[in-house]
C-alpha cells in the first residue's frame, strides 16, 4: 500500500514510522487475517511483537490521519476481493436468494422495487352484476333488496342532517353521540347532499333496472316452462 511505500516521511509526526504504518496497515484487515498478514491477533499482541506500550497505540489511534488511511486501505482492500464476492453473490442468486437477486437487479439494472406499480382492476358495476347473475334467483333478490335499503336509509340519514343543519341544531352531539354539522360546514352539506343524492338517485336506478331485467328474464323463463308443459 501507499502508506506502507512511505515510511520515512518525516512530517508524519511519529518517532517509530514504519511500527505505526504497520499498526495502521494491521488495524484495518479484518481481524481473521490480521494473524495471518502481521502474526498477531490482538492489540496487545502487536505492542508486544514491535517493542511498543500499549499506550501508544491508544495515542496513534487518536490521530487525525489515523482514520482516513484505515478508510483509504480498506477500500483498496475491498476492491481486491470485489470479484470474489460478485462470484459469491451470483452463486447466492443461482441458488433463488431472494434478497441477493433483488440486490443484483437494483445494482445492474437500476430496478428500483419502490417504482412498482401495483395494477389494481377497477371492480365496475357491470363486474357486480355480472357476480350476482350466479347466484341462485333467491339470493339474487336478497342483494337488490339490500342495496336497495342501504341506499334509502342513507338518503334518510343524509336528510335528516341536511334538517338538522337548517333548523340551526349545529352544535353539540345527539341522543346517539354523532357529533352535528358546525355551522360554517352547513352550505357545503347542501352541496355534497344535493351530489349525493345524484349518485344515490342514480345507483337506485341501476338497481332497479337490474331488477326489473332480472324479475322479467324469470317471468319469461316461467312462462317459457309452463308452455313447455
Amino acid at each position: 500500500m501507499s502508506d506502507k511505500q512511505n515510511p520515512t516521511n518525516s512530517n508524519i509526526g511519529v518517532r517509530k514510522i514504519k511500527e505505526y504504518f504497520d499498526f495502521v496497515q494491521w488495524f484495518a484487515l479484518p481481524m481473521n487475517e490480521r494473524e495471518d498478514e502481521f502474526g498477531c491477533k490482538t492489540q496487545k499482541q502487536f505492542a508486544a511483537k514491535y517493542d511498543l506500550a500499549p499506550d501508544t497505540l491508544v495515542d496513534w489511534k487518536k490521530r487525525d490521519d489515523f482514520d482516513k488511511r484505515i478508510q483509504k486501505i480498506r477500500n483498496d482492500w475491498g476492491r481486491e476481493h470485489t470479484g470474489s464476492v460478485f462470484a459469491g453473490w451470483r452463486n447466492s442468486c443461482v441458488k433463488g436468494n431472494p434478497y441477493s437477486i433483488e440486490l443484483w437487479l437494483s445494482y445492474f439494472l437500476k430496478w428500483d422495487k419502490t417504482q412498482i406499480v401495483k395494477q389494481v382492476q377497477e371492480f365496475t358495476k357491470e363486474d357486480l352484476l355480472t357476480l350476482i347473475k350466479v347466484l341462485p334467483e333467491k339470493k339474487q333478490q336478497q342483494f337488490y333488496d339490500t342495496v336497495n335499503k342501504i341506499i334509502i336509509e342513507a338518503n334518510e340519514i343524509a336528510h335528516t342532517k341536511g334538517n338538522d343543519s337548517e333548523s340551526g341544531k349545529v352544535e353539540g352531539e345527539d341522543e346517539c353521540g354523532f357529533e352535528k354539522i358546525k355551522p360554517a360546514q352547513a352550505d357545503k352539506l347542501h352541496e355534497d347532499k344535493s351530489a349525493g343524492n345524484e349518485v344515490a338517485e342514480d345507483i337506485q336506478e341501476n338497481v332497479r333496472d337490474s331488477v326489473d331485467g332480472q324479475n322479467k328474464e324469470n317471468n319469461n323463463q316461467g312462462t317459457e316452462r309452463r308452455g313447455k308443459k
